[in-house]
């Protein structure tokens, strides 16, 4: 006897379908909460966080109170020690030998001076500034600091730190290799004529690493970079007028760097053959950030009056782009406009800069912004994963610049880098390095 078939499946209600169809959607919103919920994580985790903002500020409020001390004549009871950095690099360059110099006057108890007498700053005489002044301005320097200039001029025992001019950078790369940084830079007052640059290998110096890894985490270059360049009153009007007439009035803003350099300037990857088609993958980038070009306004830094002339073509009538007009020389008017533009680009949505660029570099670290990085060798631009890896990202990207192992494997202190973590960041593989007694012979590094 044939079993009887079970009865049909009921068909739910419309009041059913309407139920399960809001559950669905509320577990579909739920779902996107966590994933933008855990994006805003993953963008938090990229700061400096609460931690490290605290320790950092910290660590600059102590040497800002040490460096008063020693400035000022009525303390009898401190060692009155000087680290003099004559800066002779490009803004985007200086900014780093500065910070560089910062890093290093803090952990020897030096005040740092900054010499920038051959940049023709102010009225054209020698402008000597500590750190927490604002950014080249002659009239907050008080008699002191005169005084002090004076005293740096005629000391005589000042000493200069050796010059590797054969080696672009070298100079400081071997420096922050030395075991102690205290012992290699010895007398009151020491001084360095440029090519200062190099703070980024000391995250892997073994005996100064750890302080700095845990006082300013990945983040030195953004505070010792807010903490010496502070705008002045008149960058902080400019900044303040571009902000009130483009940014915010604006759907989406992108903030544009185009290092274009010489013909001869080929790392910074801008393919002079091409140069349309290469100033139009920086648009074609910033179509992927905000699509409607219409109503995107555009902040642009450049080094080429044929750059703006030839983007403001590219762009819509409608499109409103600002441009600083201002030509690149090295006096005090070129550093208001510099440092405007470096403060009014970060203050965009989204950054697009030019690879190798140590200026780029400088306007992503000051605003703590992952950039995205236009290259002459890739069809596209690409966004890097941190906002201070703009130099020293994975693959290799020049094998003469600085931070390369390659390039360590040359200076007689290498050994005092941690190589596993040094590799890692460069993506090489094996070991190298000089040996401990090249170490102990080098100029820099004494026993």
């Amino acid at each position: 006897m044939r079993r009887p078939l079970p009865p049909p499946p009921r068909m739910p209600t419309s009041l059913e379908l309407l139920l399960l169809l809001l559950l669905a959607w509320t577990s579909v919103g739920e779902a996107m909460e966590s994933c933008r919920a855990e994006d805003g994580r993953k963008e938090v985790e990229e700061g400096p966080g609460e931690a490290i903002s605290e320790r950092a500020r910290a660590a600059l409020s102590s040497y800002e109170k040490l460096h008063a001390r020693i400035l000022d004549p009525r303390e009898k009871k401190i060692k009155r020690k000087f680290l003099v950095l004559q800066p002779l690099l490009g803004m985007g360059n200086s900014q780093i030998e500065e910070a560089t110099a910062l890093l290093l006057a803090m952990q020897t108890r030096r005040a740092l001076v900054i010499d920038l007498f051959d940049r023709s700053v102010g009225d054209g005489g020698p402008s000597w500034y500590a750190p927490y002044l604002e950014t080249y301005n002659r009239s907050h320097m008080d008699m002191d600091k005169e005084r002090l200039a004076t005293f740096l001029q005629n000391n005589s025992e000042t000493s200069l730190l050796p010059e590797f001019r054969e080696h672009l950078y070298a100079q400081f790369n071997e420096l922050v290799a030395c075991k102690r940084w205290d012992r290699a830079l010895t007398g009151k007052t020491v001084a360095s004529r440029g090519r200062f640059l190099g703070y980024l290998p000391a995250y892997h110096n073994q005996h100064h690493g750890k302080w700095l890894r845990q006082t300013f985490g990945a983040f030195f270059f953004h505070f010792a970079l807010n903490f010496l360049h502070r705008p002045s009153k008149e960058v902080k009007l400019k900044v303040q007028g571009i902000r009130s007439k483009y940014l915010l009035h604006s759907n989406c803003s992108i903030g544009i760097h185009i290092r274009w350099g010489k013909p001869s300037d080929h790392y910074h990857y801008v393919d002079h053959n091409r140069p349309e088609e290469s100033l139009k993958k920086y648009l074609d980038c910033s179509l992927q950030l905000c699509p409607n070009k219409n109503t995107t306004v555009y902040l642009l830094a450049t080094d080429s009056h044929w750059v703006r002339k030839e983007f403001r073509k590219l762009v819509p009538d409608q499109v409103r782009v600002w441009s600083s007009k201002h030509s690149v020389k090295p006096d005090n008017r070129h550093h208001v406009h510099a440092l405007t533009e470096q403060i009014a680009l970060g203050e965009c949505d989204h950054i697009i800069t030019t690879r190798l660029s140590t200026f780029s570099f400088s306007i992503h670290a000051r605003a703590n912004k992952r950039p995205w990085v236009v290259a002459k060798d890739s069809p596209s631009c690409k966004r890097l994963s941190h906002s201070q890896d703009g130099l020293f990202a994975d693959p290799p990207i020049h094998d003469k610049w600085p931070w390369q192992k390659s390039y360590f494997k040359g200076l007689s202190c290498f050994t005092h880098f941690n190589n596993s973590l040094l590799s890692a960041m460069n993506g090489y593989n094996g070991g190298g390095g000089s040996s401990s007694q090249a170490c102990l012979i080098s100029p820099l590094c004494p026993v």
